[in-house]
């Protein structure tokens, strides 16, 4: 039965949580914080300048004149800290968690000193369970943190009460109550923030992973025709190199040697195009066919053509086991500026029929 109780405690508790989990919460804790600094910092600011207006009427203590002070003082510093602290694109954790903390204990405190007054006058406490009841439902903290801050706040708080007076003008059982409450609901609403968190965590990491399904051939791991047709804006207007590509003879090899080879013969060929060709963009366009688009302001042709021969070079003395030829490629070769999609269609063709263009004359060889 105990080993049950440990058990259940542990995982009520002990939660292990992902970095971006842990970032994702701490992002939103700040978020809400800003929100609720800028909803208190607005309220405290009128109701200073109603008592202050009607001061005589109201008869306002002093010490209510600098309670609202520090909370307008304290919202203000929440707000600049946490757009500080929100500012980077990937937040710290530790510089929110410092920032989280910080503000409950100074909030705390303020609460528990605004209350002790009225309780002094015979007042409900309704500021300090105001407090916590706000943190509970804006922020949420891991378990074990809900459980030191939130209960050692109403620790002191009960514990300066029996010094004062061994708390008598309080139910202690319905203090406990609320306590206990307001706790158990922190740690559930952390719990089910974690939860929706990583459910969020795994959707987007299902669509960058069928996104990337979806623009890349599977093969080769080279972009396909998906992807083209995506980056077809980016490359109009742009002074470019468009380059076909493919492996001359290739139903030789997969009759020779098997598609399973044929197949690595593709992957190598890619391989090295990828590599060769870091400064542009590398497409599957089709079986053994691969495009290659090249923006080249302010470069030279010539030194692409370089890039060619290289490439066609490193094809050729790639060594392949159990294929006991070389790999031989072809490529056609166009430079321009389209103007529109259409342009860049026709530069593509253009490419093609060069490369069929070389493919025959070294037949003709």
């Amino acid at each position: 039965m105990l080993d049950l109780l440990k058990e259940k405690l542990s995982w009520w508790l002990c939660l292990r949580l992902e970095p971006e989990v842990r970032a994702d919460i701490s992002r939103i804790n700040v978020r809400n914080l800003r929100t609720m600094a800028g909803i208190v910092l607005a309220i405290e600011v009128v109701t200073l300048a109603i008592a202050l207006g009607m001061r005589d009427t109201l008869n306002v203590a002093p010490a209510g004149f600098y309670s609202v002070g520090i909370m307008i003082v304290m919202s203000a510093i929440d707000l600049f800290a946490a757009g500080r602290v929100l500012r980077p694109k990937r937040i710290n954790v530790t510089a929110a968690s410092v920032l989280l903390v910080a503000t409950f204990l100074l909030a705390s405190a303020w609460g528990i000193n605004v209350s002790l007054r009225h309780y002094m006058t015979g007042d409900q406490m309704l500021t300090f369970y105001t407090v916590q009841f706000c943190f509970a439902c804006f922020i949420s903290s891991p378990p074990v943190i809900s459980l030191l801050l939130t209960g050692g706040a109403f620790a002191c708080l009960y514990l300066v009460l029996l010094a004062i007076n061994g708390a008598s003008d309080i139910n202690s059982i319905n203090y406990a109550i609320f306590a206990t409450i307001v706790i158990l609901g922190s740690i559930a609403r952390y719990r089910a923030q974690a939860s929706e968190s990583e459910q969020r965590q795994e959707i987007e990491s299902l669509n960058k992973s069928l996104f990337h399904s979806s623009t890349h051939d599977e093969l080769t791991k080279t972009l396909n025709r998906v992807a083209l047709r995506n980056h077809f804006p980016s490359f109009v207007g742009r002074e470019l190199c468009v380059i076909m590509v493919d492996i001359d003879h290739f139903k030789h090899y997969n009759d020779s040697y098997g598609h399973r080879k044929g197949d690595e013969i593709i992957r190598a060929v890619a391989k090295e195009l990828a590599g060769t060709f870091a400064n542009g963009m590398t497409f599957r366009y089709g079986g053994d066919e691969f495009l290659i688009i090249i923006p080249i302001e302010g470069g030279d042709v010539s030194d692409i053509r370089e890039q060619v021969q290289h490439w066609e070079k490193s094809v050729t003395d790639l060594s392949m086991s159990g294929v006991d030829e070389k790999i031989v490629c072809s490529h056609g070769l166009v430079h321009g500026t389209p103007d529109n999609a259409s342009d860049l269609r026709t530069m593509i063709d253009g490419a093609d029929a060069q490369l069929y263009l070389a493919k025959r004359n070294r037949s003709g060889d």
